[in-house]
């Protein structure tokens, strides 16, 4: 067991040494709120507040863990001790707490079902809610994980342990918690499945940088647009913290001076959420034209010949969107046409399969079909050399018979929650469903008798699973 304290500055010293002397949760959530208070009126703006605010948390949650272990008792501290970590995830993961942002907590116990480390995780889970939720007012977001579970974990939930970052209890408990995240992520899952997270909610959005009522953290051009783009790196090189900016520079992806001028504009962005939050005195992202006149003026933006106050603000947040909005894309589009490992010989290049070797299906004639679960399950085609490598596989005098793996990962294409008709038509239209199914193949191409249906018997079958399968899209 190795317990690890922050590197202490000046500040974070103040700050450890405040939190050491209170007694009881609603002394810590007193804590929180005064200094809280305080970064406001020292006129913090930006990432300094938010950094400042996430070390008021971290000091607390330490304080908290402290009257925890003294509540269990002493003959327990040091077996509890070595059973749990608190971590912070998500934006308090990255240190970048609005005044208003929720605290998103993860408690990871060494194993489950000890008396004395559930003990410790119950009297920390009442102790913090008492004191940032019942004191403080902050909405809290509470989570309990251990190693075993993190590769069925929803992308969401991934996405915010990727952000993790470790503030109290054990810290080689939460190191081995994060080495086995990483294993268990598979990288082409989560970053073509992070890019139509984000390409949905831009849409949802409105998908323009330039609406006059942007959300500062969700909308198109927004700090969720850099999240995605890091988080994407991140998981793509395996380097999970802000260094893969560095990485990224050096591949040429990206210039020095393109990242340099996104911290500013993510600086930007800061302060003016900082100042949204103080003003609505609660979560608020969304900045509406009735908002920006004051906003504007309290962030010292003045009047000129031809715009007002809040048109000079705007006018600066739309040059700091454009360039969060290039320098992602730009990041995202790389990424995503890189080569990802898709295992079993198979790779993902250009949002397309690829076969790494000319002998895989001859190998294993079933990766044939998991080509296309691959396809399905990640939503992306083949490249053509795919396509004529599985043609020739499975026509002509030396083609290739279906093995014992074929049908339980046609079932899986089959038990899909999306996607399943257009997977099928795909490998109807290349002969791979009549290779595995050959009473199939034929129906493609035989003509019903009755001049009322409109499709060849093999086709109307594939229509029929479309037509379902929009019908469970409508009632879901």
């Amino acid at each position: 067991m190795r317990l690890l304290l922050p590197e202490l500055t000046p500040e974070t010293f103040a700050l450890e040494a405040a939190a050491s002397i209170l007694n009881d949760p609603a002394e810590v959530g007193a804590f929180v709120l005064r200094e809280r208070d305080a970064i406001r009126d020292q006129g913090l703006t930006g990432l300094g507040a938010a950094a400042r605010y996430s070390d008021v948390v971290d000091a607390a949650l330490r304080r908290i863990l402290a009257l925890a272990r003294a509540k269990v008792g002493a003959s327990a501290m040091d077996e509890a001790a070595s059973g749990v970590a608190i971590v912070a995830t998500g934006g308090y993961g990255r240190r970048e707490l609005a005044p208003f942002s929720d605290i998103d907590v993860t408690f990871i116990p060494q194993r489950e079902d000890d008396p004395v480390v559930d003990a410790l995780v119950r009297s920390l889970f009442q102790m913090m809610m008492d004191a940032l939720t019942r004191t403080a007012a902050l909405k809290v977001g509470y989570a309990y994980r251990v190693a075993d579970d993190c590769g069925s974990l929803k992308l969401q939930t991934q996405t915010s342990l990727v952000d993790s970052r470790f503030v109290a209890g054990d810290y080689e408990l939460y190191a081995d918690f994060r080495q086995t995240l990483r294993r268990q992520i598979n990288p082409a899952h989560f970053v073509l499945n992070k890019e139509w997270e984000r390409r949905v909610a831009r849409e949802s959005a409105g998908g323009t940088i330039y609406g006059v009522e942007p959300d500062l953290k969700s909308g198109p051009g927004g700090l969720r647009e850099i999240h995605t783009a890091t988080w994407m790196a991140q998981v793509r090189f395996g380097i999970w913290s802000p260094a893969v900016w560095e990485e990224l520079i050096d591949r040429d992806v990206v210039t020095f001076r393109q990242v340099e001028r996104m911290y500013e504009a993510i600086e930007f962005l800061h302060t003016l959420r900082n100042a949204l939050h103080w003003r609505a005195g609660k979560q608020d992202d969304l900045l509406l034209m009735a908002q920006q006149s004051d906003i504007a003026e309290g962030l010292g933006f003045g009047a000129t010949e031809v715009l007002t106050p809040s048109q000079n603000l705007m006018a600066v947040y739309f040059r700091h969107a454009e360039h969060i909005n290039r320098i992602s894309q730009r990041v995202v589009h790389w990424v995503l046409d890189s080569r990802l490992d898709l295992g079993s010989g198979l790779s993902c290049v250009r949002r397309r399969v690829e076969c790494t070797s000319p002998e895989l299906f001859l190998s294993q004639p079933s990766n044939l079909i998991r080509a296309f679960f691959l396809a399905q399950s990640l939503g992306i085609g083949f490249s053509p050399d795919l396509e004529t490598l599985i043609s020739g596989a499975i026509e002509g005098p030396g083609a290739l018979k279906p093995d014992g793996e074929c049908g339980p990962l046609l079932l899986r294409i089959l038990e899909a929650p999306e996607r399943v008709a257009v997977s099928l038509t795909i490998m109807a239209q290349m002969g791979v469903l009549g290779w595995i199914l050959p009473e199939f193949a034929p129906l493609m191409t035989l003509a019903p008798r009755n001049s009322a249906h409109e499709y060849t018997v093999g086709y109307h079958s594939l229509e029929v699973v479309r037509r379902l399968e929009g019908m469970r899209e409508e009632s879901s």
